[in-house]
């Protein structure tokens, strides 16, 4: 293998370019290929020439550039938390999306040295100037992206569980450091990158050249994500999700509705493209079959045989149905493809996993073998010779004092607040902390070979554990997958932390930096990332109810990782397995696929064949995701990436990783813009809205045409099953269940009868059409705000629409005035007290219109003598247009602006007194 010095590189005028891989061919050693173009070509052409770096040793420093006696700096630290804050946006959302997080390596790396190398310069050493090397820029960088829980319920305890989970990966890394990085080598292609990003930054003859290029690309494509991500909120249609299908639909071809339905969708994510640039074409592609197979394949197979069964999206539009809900009222006779899916989805992800583990099974003995040596020798009396050579100082090394009572600090918070706040026994508790030491291998060594950490599949095997010692103490069932949950996500948390964080230290040692600098810092970042999950995971779920309710069919945030969770939870709680055999038989079939073709990239396919064999665990996300937005995204930058690097290879290398850790950096900010503007009630759209119609949607086509986000759905008000049917379609919807319903339906008869001659039949029309079927309304609206979100009670509300007629009665039209007279006074009354004792803070209005030019009663305005004696008893001197009303509508259903007025009648007539 040849090792080349890159300052000796820069001296011959070459351009460079880095690829990290395995060299199969010289035992597994980790090497750097290095891609150089001759920049004096008479022709000025540039010819690649393959040259290659040593990644398994540190890189050669620049003999110009001046020591750094201080790599722990305040302002490394301070700009580490700034940058802290973007990353933590961007892995909440995105693991809220996918269930997949990405480390700040390559964001911070670039986007720490724009800050820290003019400040450096521009400022008194003792306002943090001074010499801004490689070695500080790497700490600056390591202590982002420490999120690895999953926070829920409320702030309290969500923040004592995060601090939990929040040091153990930190402590467990420092003795298998030795192992990874110094034994076995291996090679964390995202440090390696990292490493060689920053190495770029400060070292050769065009550095700054390249720092200048790498930092405009990044925060060009980090501003365009923002923009993009919140603009888009106000035109979803055409800068965000392109309803391809449903297009089709609409312009003839009928039988498109029927793709649509399985969620097959393009949305123009930044994150996900450049999620894509990032893991390449094998996970990109493999997550892309999986869904294929799950949501094009065999979803409408077993919807089809009667296996899985969906519900109508939308009653007007034939054959549009939504498949995409959780349904668990009968799971095993009743199943939605969505739960039927998971099972197999579930399984596969467990059996790759653990077929990699067994594969690598040598590697795993010898490193906990390593691991207990270690252990051992800091015991024993006789010293034992360590073969491992560290190229670190004694003083620049992590101390085993450090880590050790971080260990042991760790351990004693977790047991008392484990008992404390959850009643979880102390020996569960300890047996949690002894598997996420264990699972922590097979984070390390996953992230170490493949750049993959399946911390779904670990958090799954550790429920299986976990949920066998559950039967045995008798838990209720909620009580046993609450603690199955818990301890699961303990160990989760700790493998999840240890593989990010070797990687940062495979960084570290390839930068020649200081082990316990980085340490320090990771320390500081992980104190931080405590507040940090626990907010931004308020904010996001707070915004956006359907991250905690199954209930809703589409969501914004599907959270695959949690589905994944709660059926394993569920599975070994209850008594039996409430999977539907056909389902458990296709999972039982595809696991077995996965464990086979594992096997076979180990033992059959030669390495460089290895990127051809199926990526299982992304496949098994597939199945979980029950959205095809995010594949098909990740699969367009794989595709863009692989044509870029192949056509355009230099300035490939130059800006890929920038442009991409600035679109997943972006587009998480942007979410987090977003969310405050809809916790606010100042979102784009205001707020999301279902019009109703019963046989004509022509009055509603103009909101259609110019709200994109408008849904619309059919039915009778009269008929109560239909308004049952309107409503559970309404709880799957992508806008989730309804917390503000306005009754504004009604029918006033134009034929002038007055009592003594009014039929039966006229009466029960009226009452049927403005009397009865507001009561269906809101008796149904009440029976599913019972089982809603504590957020979405907290903004109910019922808005009641009654008439003048109501108070002052209205001669020749007393059906109208009677049935307008019951809703003002006796159900605006008796709801706003029978509301709050589902919803406390739910409230009851109701908005009276005098004369309203609409064109139900256009016919009798026409008539001067219905028409000017109503503008003489109006002060204002003018009708009321439809906006009129519906603005007064818009402030008393704000529970923002209105949020203590309940029970109350507002006349909007223009100050119009008596019968006309």
């Amino acid at each position: 293998m040849t090792t080349i010095a890159a300052q000796n590189q820069d001296k011959l005028g070459y351009a460079r370019s880095v690829s990290s891989h395995l060299d199969k061919e010289k035992g597994g050693a980790a090497i750097m290929e290095v891609t150089s173009y001759k920049s004096s070509d008479p022709e000025g052409k540039l010819e690649p020439q393959a040259q290659f770096i040593n990644t398994d040793d540190p890189f050669p420093e620049s003999p110009d550039a001046p020591i750094e006696d201080q790599q722990l700096t305040v302002r490394a630290v301070l700009v580490g938390c700034m940058l802290g804050g973007i990353i933590a946006a961007s892995n909440i959302y995105l693991g809220l999306k996918t269930g997949w997080t990405f480390g700040a390596s390559l964001f911070g790396s670039i986007l720490g040295f724009a800050i820290l190398k003019p400040l450096s310069r521009a400022a008194p050493t003792f306002l943090g100037g001074g010499y801004f090397g490689p070695k500080e820029n790497n700490v600056s960088a390591y202590q982002l992206g420490l999120l690895s829980v999953h926070p829920k319920d409320d702030i309290g305890r969500l923040i004592t569980f995060t601090i939990c989970c929040a040091f153990f990966g930190l402590s467990f890394t420092q003795p298998l450091r030795k192992f990874y990085i110094l034994k076995l080598k291996l090679v964390f292609p995202s440090g390696v990158a990292a490493a060689y990003t920053i190495h770029s930054l400060h070292v050769g003859r065009d550095a700054e050249v390249t720092a200048r290029k790498k930092t405009k690309a990044l925060i060009y494509a980090f501003a365009f994500a923002i923009i993009l991500r919140v603009v888009s909120e106000y035109a979803p249609g055409v800068l965000w999700d392109w309803h391809v299908f449903y297009t089709l639909n609409r312009i003839g071809w009928t039988s498109a509705i029927g793709v649509e339905s399985w969620g097959w969708i393009w949305e123009w994510t930044p994150a996900f493209i450049g999620v894509g640039m990032l893991t390449g074409i094998n996970a990109s592609y493999s997550f892309l079959g999986g869904s294929f197979l799950a949501w094009a394949v065999l979803g409408p197979i077993i919807v089809a045989k009667g296996m899985a069964f969906g519900i109508i999206a939308n009653a007007s539009i034939p054959g549009y149905m939504n498949y995409m809900g959780m349904s668990l009222e009968d799971p095993i006779n009743q199943p939605s493809p969505r739960y039927w899916l998971l099972w197999p989805g579930t399984l596969m992800l467990l059996c790759a996993s653990f077929s990699e583990m067994a594969c690598n099974w040598r590697s795993l003995y010898a490193a906990m073998r390593s691991a207990c040596g270690m252990l051992l020798q800091r015991f024993s009396k006789n010293d034992i010779v360590d073969d491992i050579v560290d190229p670190v100082p004694e003083h620049e090394r992590v101390p085993f004092w450090a880590w050790g009572s971080l260990l042991v600090l760790s351990t004693i918070v977790t047991c008392v607040v484990m008992g404390v706040q959850f009643g979880q026994n102390v020996g569960v508790t300890l047996l949690a902390i002894v598997f996420s030491f264990l699972f922590s291998f097979i984070g390390c060594e996953s992230s170490g070979r493949t750049n993959i950490n399946p911390v779904t599949s670990i958090g799954n095997a550790s429920q299986l554990i976990f949920g066998g010692l559950g039967r045995g103490q008798n838990y209720s069932i909620k009580r046993g997958e609450l603690l199955n949950l818990l301890s699961g996500m303990l160990t989760l948390g700790s493998a999840e932390q240890a593989g990010d964080m070797i990687g940062d230290l495979k960084t570290t040692h390839l930068l020649g930096a200081s082990p316990w600098a980085v340490f320090v810092t990771q320390l500081c970042g992980a104190v931080v990332s405590i507040f940090m999950a626990a907010g931004l995971y308020v904010v996001f779920s707070t915004a956006y109810p359907c991250i905690n309710d199954l209930s809703y069919t589409t969501c914004t945030f599907p959270t695959p990782d949690v589905q994944s969770w709660r059926a394993v939870a569920v599975a070994v709680s209850s008594s039996t397995l409430p999977i539907p055999p056909s389902s458990g038989y296709t999972a039982i079939g595809l696991g077995l696929a996965a464990v086979l073709s594992v096997v076979a990239k180990y033992t059959v396919v030669p390495p460089k064949y290895h990127d051809f064999i199926p990526n299982f665990n992304a496949i098994g996300i597939g199945f979980i995701m029950n959205v095809c937005t995010y594949p098909l995204a990740m699969f367009f930058g794989s595709t863009l990436a692989f044509f870029w690097r192949g056509m355009f290879f230099n300035n490939y290398q130059m800006y890929c990783f920038a442009v991409a850790a600035g679109f997943i950096a972006g587009e998480g900010l942007g979410g987090i813009v977003n969310a405050i503007f809809t916790i606010s009630g100042v979102s784009a759209l205001g707020a999301d809205v279902t019009a109703h119609y019963n046989s004509n949607s022509r009055p509603i086509q103009n909101l259609r045409d110019n709200f994109p986000a408008l849904q619309s759905v059919q039915a009778d008000l009269s008929s109560e099953s239909a308004v049952k049917d309107m409503f559970e379609t309404l709880s799957g919807s992508p806008f989730g269940p309804v917390a503000v319903v306005v009754v504004s339906h009604g029918v006033w008869p134009p034929e002038d009868v007055p009592i003594v001659d009014m039929t039966t039949h006229q009466w029960d029309r009226t009452i049927s059409a403005n009397l009865t079927s507001s009561f269906l309304v809101c008796r149904e609206y009440l029976r599913h705000l019972r089982a809603a979100l504590d957020s979405v009670k907290d903004k109910a509300a019922i808005m009641l629409i009654g008439s003048t007629a109501g108070k002052y009665g209205e001669a020749n039209h007393g059906d109208y005035a009677i049935s307008k007279s019951a809703m003002m006074y006796g159900m605006t009354m008796t709801l706003k007290s029978e509301i709050v004792r589902i919803a406390p803070r739910g409230r009851v209005n109701c908005v009276a219109p005098g004369w309203v030019a609409t064109p139900m009663v256009q016919e009798a305005l026409n008539d001067p003598g219905v028409s000017g004696p109503a503008l003489a008893a109006t002060p204002l001197k003018k009708l009321a247009t439809p906006l009129d009303i519906a603005n007064q509508i818009a402030v008393l259903s704000s529970s923002i602006v209105s949020g203590h007025v309940t029970g109350q009648v507002v006349f909007v007539e223009g100050g119009c007194v008596g019968d006309i």
